[in-house]
């Protein structure tokens, strides 16, 4: 600053504005701003980790999901999230650092990014056509027996067999069902396969046959060695040998096998029931896939999200190289306005199709869906770097006809006393306009020439590029007002 007495100038002192520190909490899907997340805020000198130095405040966001804190000392600070917003996990990143220059020429922003807490899903469904159920009861708690939501634990199918439970924190969760639905029993002190339905039979190990004919002999005025065969009148025709003790045995022996038989393989036929249905359930990545499909097509994108990403978590523990989960994921992200991970999850799909099989059909049509994605998400400003950033001669090509920008005005926005013709330009695409600021479509008025501004008054200038793959550009807008002179009105000072 200048220190002045009359005409007389003192020496220039400098002195600094004191710093800020800007904290924003979102989530981490989304990048939505969010409330209800508490910081605490320490200077610190020196070793600035651990739980060292000097406590300024504790904070918390408001609806703004942004912590702005002025009249800051310059050195190190250390911002840690204590407390996460409701129903979400603490930032993996709890503790972030910032150091404030001496000459309050930077604002610090740091940014903490929080995941929802997930959603827990029970399926209903008859074992033997697969067909969901409605009405079965559920109690679920925590492995300690904690009742989990606001009904004692207890939970009821809908009509598509299911229980979506949201907001629920990564834990041991055990699930029972406590009433079957119409039409359907669950017998008490037996163990049923959770996949077939079937009761799971245990056998013994030894063998049981030894146990089945002890004792089975018969006693020894039963056992004559032979016997009267009689016609209907009663007149004997001749004489029959009994069995044996030991032919008796014998034809036991052979009956049990046979029953152990048939209980073998209603055991394999079980046992084959329950790999085919995890086959297609949990583990399967085309089952989960497949589910996300048809919830994405129901509008249903909370299910279908999480269908997807349990398909893409296979996906990576398999070290698998296909992409249409993460397509699917970048799709109904989009669909739900979630930018940045509808983005991220797209740039995923493009990176594992190069690394696995490099310029080819299917990743040019990843990057032609890429294009596509920005262009619905309102993203288009990136596509100039995306095509830049692409190592491939032939899908960079393909990729040119897709660039587009925000047209450019050479007349600068402001207050004017005169006429105004404003000349617009843009390097790719044709130009459409609004003068009343709303967003223009191919259905505005198209740019052909210089736009006149002849009466007084505002006029909110808005325009966008459209090009011929209706790549719609960043919209341009300015703010003019004209403001003319009175008529006759003298602008000279002449007294």
């Amino acid at each position: 600053m200048k220190v002045t007495s009359g005409k007389d100038y003192g020496e220039e002192i400098p002195n600094y504005p004191l710093n800020s520190i800007v904290i924003k909490k979102t989530d981490a899907n989304t990048s939505k701003l969010l409330a209800g997340a508490a910081f605490e805020v320490r200077k610190v000198s020196g070793d600035i980790s651990g739980n060292s130095g000097t406590i300024i405040g504790r904070y918390t966001t408001d609806d703004s999901g942004i912590i702005v804190i002025t009249d800051l000392e310059a050195g190190a600070y250390i911002i840690e999230e204590v407390q996460p917003p409701a129903n979400y996990l603490l930032s993996e990143n709890s503790k972030q650092q910032a150091w404030l220059k001496a000459d309050g020429t930077s604002v610090v922003e740091v940014t903490f990014a929080n995941y929802p807490y997930g959603h827990l899903l029970i399926t209903k469904t008859d074992a033997d056509t697969k067909k969901p159920l409605m009405g079965a009861k559920f109690k679920v708690t925590t492995a300690d027996g904690t009742v989990v939501g606001n009904a004692n634990g207890e939970f009821i199918t809908d009509s598509n067999g299911e229980i979506l439970i949201p907001n629920v924190k990564p834990d041991s969760y055990v699930v029972t069902e406590i009433q079957a639905p119409t039409g359907y029993e669950i017998s008490e002190g037996k163990i049923y396969c959770e996949h077939c339905g079937h009761e799971i039979q245990i056998v013994p190990d030894y063998d049981p046959l030894d146990e089945v004919l002890i004792g089975q002999e018969e006693p020894e005025e039963m056992k004559p060695d032979s016997f009267p065969v009689l016609e209907e009148s009663g007149t004997t025709v001749g004489k029959g040998r009994k069995m044996s003790g030991e032919g008796k045995r014998t034809s036991l022996r052979f009956r049990y096998k046979s029953l152990l038989f048939l209980m073998v393989l209603l055991i394999c036929g079980c046992a084959f029931t329950l790999s085919y249905s995890a086959m297609t359930s949990d583990n399967n990545y085309s089952y989960q896939l497949r589910k996300g499909r048809q919830y994405e097509k129901k509008r249903e994108y909370e299910k279908a999200i999480m269908y997807l990403r349990r398909a893409q978590e296979i996906q990576n523990e398999k070290n698998g190289s296909d992409t249409e989960a993460l397509r699917l994921l970048a799709e109904v992200y989009a669909k739900t306005g979630a930018k940045a991970p509808a983005l991220t999850y797209m740039k995923q799909a493009v990176e594992t199709e190069s690394l696995a099989r490099g310029d080819s059909q299917a990743l040019q049509e990843l990057y032609l869906d890429l294009m596509e994605l920005l262009n619905e998400t309102g993203q288009t400003e990136l596509v100039g770097d995306v095509i830049a950033e692409c190592p491939y001669p032939d899908i960079r090509d393909a990729l040119l006809p897709y660039r587009i920008e925000k047209p450019a005005c050479d007349t600068p926005e402001g207050i004017y006393n005169y006429y105004l013709r404003l000349n617009l330009s843009a390097e790719y695409g044709s130009i459409y306009y609004t003068l009343d600021g709303s967003i223009p479509t191919s259905e505005s008025t198209r740019y052909e020439g210089p736009i006149e501004l002849m009466e007084e008054g505002e006029v909110l200038l808005c325009a966008v590029a459209i090009n011929k793959k209706g790549m719609i550009s960043e919209p341009l807008v300015l703010a003019y007002k004209l403001d003319f002179p009175a008529a006759g009105a003298d602008t000279d000072d002449d007294n």
